[in-house]
């Protein structure tokens, strides 16, 4: 089962939220939201946006990885996904997510639990 994890990071005061498997893997991140309340409400509109394809924007970096964005109704990225080796591997979490991230649950982690995050960072590949 998958659960969305909602945390503040502590270096920018700014709220995310990670849609991970039971095993801990993250298959998606949120954007960063300035008020809890915000990623609470990205969380419920990525409910929705999950049950359809159209909402899942595959895309290819300069160097060949695969991942996906998930987008709002302007097309907008709400989450993006790590990165892949291959196009089967980012249909596999796709079809996940659309499956369990409508019902996942939602946990709240103290600031203290965070790991350091980078936006210039690059997110860890998977196979």
């Amino acid at each position: 089962t998958m659960k969305y994890q909602i945390y503040q990071n502590p270096r920018n005061n700014q709220f995310y939220c990670k849609l991970r498997a039971r095993n801990g893997w993250p298959y998606l991140t949120s954007q960063p939201h300035p008020t809890r309340k915000e990623v609470e409400d990205t969380i419920e509109i990525l409910r929705s946006a999950a049950t359809d394809d159209d909402n899942f924007e595959r895309k290819t970096t300069k160097n060949g990885r695969y991942y996906y964005e998930v987008v709002d109704e302007r097309r907008a990225a709400m989450a993006v996904s790590r990165l892949y080796k291959s196009v089967t591997s980012m249909n596999r979490a796709i079809r996940k997510v659309k499956k369990i991230a409508p019902t996942s649950k939602v946990t709240i982690l103290l600031t203290s639990k965070v790991k350091k995050v980078s936006t210039k960072k690059k997110p860890r590949e998977m196979v």
